[in-house]
């Protein structure tokens, strides 16, 4: 078939939208979820989750929090995050406190073995961390977190007026 009569789509290189594999986005994509599987695999092999390693963190770096406000801090909706409270309570690594009328207003604290295993679980993903940058030298990292955060506030720019 002649080359102007090819028709246009996906892996054509004559499609409109051929753009896209070469622009940031898609590496920004695979990269993260790239990162997000390597230190799923670490905290798994520990019998943990991102998920329970990112309530716990939030929770030690911060102190007890109101449980809308860990909702928004780890930037999930409330009843995913009831899952987590629920499960991670359970496993006696949480403790929620409801206090006065409203049974909503609930703060979430570690408790000893939530602290204890928020701290296993940090130098696992530390490790992690190592593991994603090795070959990287602390300039590069630097530049990469600076470069990122940048794309991050060229993104939201608009999201703010």
């Amino acid at each position: 078939m002649p080359a102007d009569r090819r028709p246009r789509g996906p892996g054509n290189p004559g499609a409109h939208t051929a753009w896209v594999a070469g622009s940031v986005g898609p590496h920004l994509r695979i990269a993260a979820k790239s990162a997000r599987m390597l230190l799923e695999r670490h905290l798994t092999q520990a019998g943990a989750s991102f998920g329970t390693w990112t309530v716990l963190a939030v929770l030690e770096g911060a102190g007890p929090m109101i449980q809308r406000v860990l909702a928004a801090s780890l930037g999930i909706e409330g009843p995913t995050l009831t899952r987590h409270l629920d499960r991670l309570e359970e496993l006696g690594l949480i403790r929620r406190n409801r206090d006065g009328a409203d049974r909503r207003y609930a703060l979430v604290e570690l408790t000893p073995a939530g602290r204890m295993l928020c701290h296993e679980l940090d130098a696992i993903a530390r490790a992690a961390n190592e593991e994603l940058l090795s070959g990287f030298s602390e300039d590069e990292t630097a530049q990469l977190k600076s470069m990122l955060q940048r794309l991050t506030r060229n993104a939201s720019k608009n999201s703010q007026d």
